[in-house]
C-alpha cells in the first residue's frame, strides 16, 4: 500500500463517523436507502471522499459504479 493510498483511507475512516454518515444521507428518505446494505451506503460515502481528497484543482473525477461498488474512477480536465 503506497503513503497516498494510507493517508486517504486514514482520512476516510476518520471523516466517515455514523454522525456524518447520517448528515450524508440526511436529505434522502428512509425508503430511498432501504433496498441498500449499510455497508454499500457508506462504501459510497467513502469512494466520494476519497475521491475528493485526491482530486486537484481544476480537475474533475467521475466515480462510476454500479449498485454492488465502484468500477472505477475517470480524471480529466
Amino acid at each position: 500500500m503506497s503513503l497516498e493510498s494510507s493517508v486517504v483511507e486514514g482520512f476516510v475512516a476518520d471523516t466517515a463517523t455514523p454522525g456524518f454518515l447520517q448528515n450524508y444521507y440526511g436529505h434522502l428518505a428512509p425508503e430511498d436507502t432501504a433496498e441498500y446494505r449499510p455497508e454499500d451506503l457508506e462504501a459510497r460515502v467513502g469512494a466520494h471522499l476519497s475521491v475528493g481528497y485526491a482530486r486537484r484543482q481544476r480537475e474533475a473525477i467521475i466515480s462510476v459504479g454500479t449498485h454492488g461498488g465502484c468500477l472505477g474512477h475517470l480524471r480529466g480536465h
